[in-house]
């Protein structure tokens, strides 16, 4: 799965340790969850609350509802 933020920046494979797309009849059809394992400052800067992600296999635009960061 190939997520690219709204600057143009992509998310290298060896950064994401899981990405599920999520598809369903709910009120909110599609959801991405992504779980990063490592981050460069690019990434951070695009990972904040209401910037967009986009799935570039699916064509799908997700907007940023919740960041959370801890350690692993």
């Amino acid at each position: 799965m190939q997520l690219i933020l709204s600057s143009g920046t992509e998310f290298c494979g060896d950064l994401l340790l899981d990405a599920c797309l999520h598809s369903g009849l709910e009120p909110m059809p599609m959801t991405l969850e992504a779980v990063v394992i490592r981050a460069t400052d690019a990434t951070i800067a695009g990972l904040k609350q209401g910037a967009s992600i986009s799935v570039a296999n699916e064509g799908c635009v997700f907007r940023v509802v919740q960041v959370k960061r801890g350690k692993i």
